[in-house]
């Protein structure tokens, strides 16, 4: 009740709306007069749990480790720091709601958590819609990523993010305002403060403002974003399935040699006949490097699949009743509530989708645990885990000085800059991380 919307033949004065009760303390009990109030209690509870242990578990890692400080995660952390805020004001705020409603009589709290809300959901969709432009550059242009999508230049990115999210917040603070109601009995009266829009004209272009913005406009960038990196990443895969096969037939060369896209080519010394067991450790590295990013495809679905679901019904929901839907009737009220918790458990999940789906943020949380004060004592698991961690890299890489990465490019121009490179270059390992830091 402490959301609900004034109806378009109601009169919202100043002065308290008089209402008969037969037990106006029940208005205190919200338990009894409220069947959905412990699930809902819960279910903040249980989102409130997770989604700080996550998101702190992000921010902590990445000021642990020197490797986490890139593009990338950049905005992740930006990201957790913006669910932190819904989750640590706005989802308390809500809750208390539903005890306490005669608190509120100046109306502070009411504008405050309603500009936290559209703050925080503000700051996510940037974070994402700068996330899938960072992860379009660096994977479909990556010499133009080399340029542009640098740490000091994130940094100055977040500073747009983060202004952006406060100016567009602004417009909710001028429509909420607190409508007293007073429920009364031959015996006893209680007054109750509800946070609800002050026109439902200006609400309803509110509204529609708040989907244009946090969702329709943001949901286009990032799917066409996502298209063209999934659309790149899948070509490549092939071609690199093909290039890491034992034999290959005439069609498929002149196929992989009309590409254009990345290809990988190992060359060996004529000198030396390369040992079979550095054969099959180049045929591995392919196999991985194809695995890796039929991963990040997964993940960059289920990125938008989760966006998409976690905010849209909440939006499309949050527009209808401004345009007229009732919001006193039970199923209409069930609906809100459940769509309002997705866009809670949007902030909850997102630390499992873009950290822990990552094996590079594993390692480094991994790596952030070795070296805390928990694992400088004895501790077998965090050891094996410690130099696994160290090690794997340099198999990987360690390979004859007979072996070069002879890149060729996306397009006519870069192709005729193709040069060979060791694999050892520190430029070809930052170009790997770019490729697989999701």
């Amino acid at each position: 009740m402490a959301n609900q919307t004034c109806d378009s033949g109601m009169v919202c004065d100043e002065e308290p709306t008089r209402i008969f009760f037969e037990t106006p303390e029940d208005m205190l009990k919200p338990l009894s007069i409220n069947p959905s109030f412990l699930p809902i209690v819960i279910t903040h509870a249980i989102i409130f749990l997770v989604g700080i242990v996550g998101n702190t578990v992000v921010i902590v890692t990445w000021a642990g480790s020197k490797p986490a400080r890139s593009p990338t995660c950049t905005f992740l952390v930006s990201l957790a720091v913006a669910d932190l805020l819904l989750l640590v004001i706005y989802v308390p705020l809500e809750t208390l709601g539903y005890f306490v409603i005669t608190w509120d009589a100046g109306g502070t709290v009411c504008k405050l958590s309603s500009y936290v809300e559209m703050l925080s959901g503000m700051a996510s969709v940037l974070n994402l819609t700068a996330v899938s432009i960072e992860r379009f550059l660096v994977i479909a242009h990556p010499i133009m990523a080399r340029r542009y999508c640098t740490v000091s230049t994130c940094r100055r990115g977040l500073i747009i993010v983060w202004g952006l999210a406060l100016a567009l917040a602004l417009p909710v603070c001028f429509t909420k305002q607190i409508y007293p109601i007073t429920y009364y009995n031959n015996r006893t009266s209680i007054t109750a403060y509800y946070c609800w829009d002050s026109n439902d004209n200006v609400a309803f272009v509110v509204a529609i403002y708040q989907l244009v913005a946090m969702f329709i406009v943001p949901a286009f960038f990032m799917t066409l974003c996502y298209i063209c990196v999934i659309r790149e990443l899948w070509s490549s895969t092939r071609t690199v399935a093909a290039m890491t096969r034992p034999t290959e037939s005439d069609s498929e060369r002149d196929e992989l040699r009309n590409s254009r896209h990345c290809l990988i080519r190992f060359t060996c010394n004529r000198q030396q006949r390369a040992p079979p067991q550095q054969v099959l450790s180049i045929h591995r590295q392919g196999l991985e490097i194809q695995n890796a990013r039929k991963q990040v495809i997964k993940m960059l679905i289920l990125v938008i699949i989760l966006f998409l679901l976690c905010w849209g019904p909440r939006l499309v929901m949050h527009a209808m009743i401004k345009h007229g839907l009732s919001n006193f009737t039970v199923h209409v009220y069930n609906m809100r509530v459940a769509a309002y918790l997705l866009s809670f458990t949007h902030s909850a999940i997102n630390p499992i989708i873009y950290g822990f789906m990552s094996t590079n943020f594993r390692k480094m949380m991994l790596q952030c645990c070795k070296d805390s004060v928990c694992c400088k004592e004895p501790c077998t698991t965090c050891n094996k885990m410690g130099h696994t961690i160290i090690e794997e890299q340099p198999q990987r890489r360690n390979m004859s000085d007979s072996y070069e990465f002879s890149t060729l490019t996306t397009s006519t121009r870069r192709s005729r800059q193709a040069n060979s490179i060791n694999v050892e270059d520190p430029k070809l390992k930052r170009n790997e991380e770019h490729w697989t830091a999701v």
